[in-house]
């Protein structure tokens, strides 16, 4: 008998690098500093990302090839809750924006364990000689941090410093194991100090196979625009299952007000919305119009809108050849006339926005309900689904049951509807807190 290594598993975790190594993977429009504007994205390819975080270990991705983690910052988090988590969680080395740095070095005296810290941004600017160092540092501001860092103890260096040394040096992979720690997530929680969310890598591979079973319809590549932090689940594991599909991922260029801008520009399948963002598109949207000040336009927009929600939700049709001629090809290209699916949560989007969004943008919008401690998966609406005011069934292998709470009137047998405190039973469920 011969033994049979199926393609690509031969290096598990690199399946999409192996198939499409050529395939544009991450993206950013960098800044021109003498036009004051952000250009087209630029990308780098599955391979190229590959390299980079092998050279790189101590980011994310390269954390990831040596059965490493890493603990998530907020980039607003507050002083206190900064020197809180790295004090928690006892890390070494911290990975941030040049900015960051001068708030880091002010503090160290609070944080114990830090030894070390990784810029995302270029230290010498020879190595950066088209865009020059980000605003408003200078030469002689970062030979000051450079200094500062040294009397404190503190090793400073760049990304690009990083790898370098890393490609000089290489380090054989060490994948991780299911049960190996992937993240720690800490979550302002309800009561007192930030509380860490242990996740494994089992948890996320869950997550992540869960929503690739709601997303049945789709065969084009997908790709996103990624505007939420990596310290959220949400966007943690979207951009996690956008990796699996071997698909593209853009990120936005930091001022959110300009997210339209940036979306025209990649022109995403898919847009992990939140409520207050939707309001706004609705808002952008509804103004040139249904609520448009030519009467004309407004008329047209109105009867179209009326006719093409009454389809949705008898017919499931998002188009209508005439009113789309007339409005709403239009509509759709202020996002991206290749937009698929919408996914939202965190808090309810009222049903008036959701129907007018569906059809002025031509795309489905699914409600969903998840935490931090369930690596961002529980339950979704199911593909078809156009109703409003709920978040869909369970996702694969989740399983949810009401506890009764007598001492609040809280009781799985209340009718019409059952209440009490809601119970997840899945393999997206984390570890527990880091030390608590």
């Amino acid at each position: 008998m011969k033994s049979y290594i199926v393609p690509n598993s031969d290096s598990p975790g690199f399946s999409p690098v192996r198939e499409k190594p050529k395939n544009k993977f991450l993206g950013h429009r960098p800044y021109n500093r003498k036009t004051n504007k952000f250009m087209s994205y630029v990308f780098q390819t599955y391979s190229e990302v590959a390299k980079r975080a092998t050279n790189f270990g101590s980011a994310d991705k390269g954390l990831n090839t040596q059965s490493l983690y890493s603990v998530a910052l907020y980039d607003t988090l507050g002083s206190d809750s900064m020197e809180y988590i790295l004090n928690h969680c006892e890390a070494p080395i911290v990975v941030c924006s040049l900015d960051k740095v001068p708030k880091i070095l002010s503090n160290i005296q609070n944080l114990k364990y830090l030894q070390a810290i990784v810029c995302m941004d270029r230290l010498h600017p020879e190595d950066d000689d088209e865009y020059g160092l980000p605003y408003p540092f200078n030469v002689n501001s970062i030979n000051v941090l450079l200094q500062w860092a040294k009397s404190k103890n503190v090793i400073l260096f760049d990304m690009y410093q990083i790898e370098r040394m890393g490609s000089k040096n290489p380090i054989k992979h060490h994948p991780p194991k299911p049960s190996d720690i992937y993240t720690i997530m800490y979550t302002s929680g309800t009561t007192g100090n930030p509380k860490g969310a242990i996740t494994t890598h089992s948890n996320y591979a869950y997550s992540v196979n869960i929503y690739n079973k709601f997303d049945t319809i789709s065969k084009s590549t997908p790709s996103i625009v990624s505007f939420l932090p990596l310290a959220h689940a949400y966007d943690r594991y979207f951009e996690n299952y956008i990796t699996l599909r071997g698909g593209i991922i853009g990120y936005y260029c930091g001022d959110i007000t300009k997210i339209l801008e940036d979306t025209r520009q990649l022109q995403p399948t898919s847009f992990t919305g939140v409520p207050r963002l939707l309001t706004r598109f609705y808002d952008a949207i509804s103004a040139s119009t249904i609520n448009s000040p030519n009467p004309i336009i407004r008329k047209i927009s109105q009867m179209g809108a009326k006719i093409k929600i009454e389809n949705l939700h008898s017919k499931k049709i998002y188009y209508n050849y005439l009113f789309d001629r007339l409005i709403f090809n239009k509509t759709k290209a202020i996002l991206s006339s290749k937009l698929e699916i919408i996914t939202t949560g965190t808090a309810p989007v009222e049903p008036y926005v959701l129907d007018f969004l569906r059809i002025s943008l031509k795309a489905s919008i699914y409600e969903g309900y998840s935490m931090t401690e369930t690596s961002a998966v529980a339950c979704r609406q199911p593909e078809g689904d156009l109703t409003n005011g709920n978040v869909g069934i369970p996702g694969q292998l989740v399983e949810f049951r009401l506890r009764d709470v007598p001492e609040m009137q809280y009781l799985s047998s209340d009718s019409p509807c059952p209440r009490g405190e809601l119970l997840m039973r899945s393999p997206t469920v984390f570890s527990g807190y880091l030390k608590n």
